[in-house]
């Protein structure tokens, strides 16, 4: 398993692949896979700042979790999409690309004035909130 940051517009690497696939290969699509397809191949890379932090294999997303910010001055960020494959809960892998996320993050100069996350669950608030 490969763990690593796709920047979008960096199209064709491992990462992209994965990413990818995970969304094309997704029996009932909705308008928010359509939008990670964008996000994704970097259709809003002049304007924003995106990256994803993605856990895959042999073409296959493991986890994935995303992070974006206006180019401009006093940007508000925001995080989210995250995801791990059933076949792989419970084994922390989730818990490694929140950690490269949160790394990642803390050492850079960049940020936006502030960074929002939401979510309609308790469980994941307390889960994102370690």
């Amino acid at each position: 398993m490969v763990l690593e940051k796709h920047i979008p517009g960096q199209n064709g690497t491992s990462a992209h692949i994965a990413l990818r696939n995970s969304i094309t290969a997704a029996p009932n699509k909705t308008p928010t896979h359509e939008i990670l397809l964008r996000h994704i191949d970097g259709v809003f890379a002049d304007e924003c700042d995106e990256t994803f932090y993605v856990a895959h294999e042999d073409g296959r997303l493991i986890s994935r979790l995303w992070m974006g910010f206006g180019k401009h001055k006093d940007a508000i960020g925001n995080w989210g999409y995250f995801f791990t494959d059933p076949d792989f809960r419970g084994q922390g892998i989730g818990g490694s690309v929140l950690k490269l996320w949160h790394e990642d993050f803390l050492s850079r100069s960049d940020l936006p004035l502030c960074f929002l996350c939401t979510t309609g669950s308790q469980r994941i608030t307390e889960y994102y909130g370690k």
